[in-house]
């Protein structure tokens, strides 16, 4: 989720059977500090080329 600036959150769900868990990381002009996982610099990356 990210505005014009590219800034936002990539969200990650980890689901099993006895619990969920929802991980939210920070995202300024595009690149988060967080260590993100290829699914998730995937999605980054669609997000931010969707304002093209």
């Amino acid at each position: 989720m990210l505005n014009e600036n590219n800034d936002g959150v990539v969200l990650n769900g980890i689901y099993s059977r006895d619990m969920s868990n929802i991980y939210a990381k920070p995202v300024k002009g595009g690149k988060s500090q967080y260590k993100i996982t290829d699914e998730e610099k995937k999605a980054l990356d669609r997000a931010i080329n969707s304002f093209e």
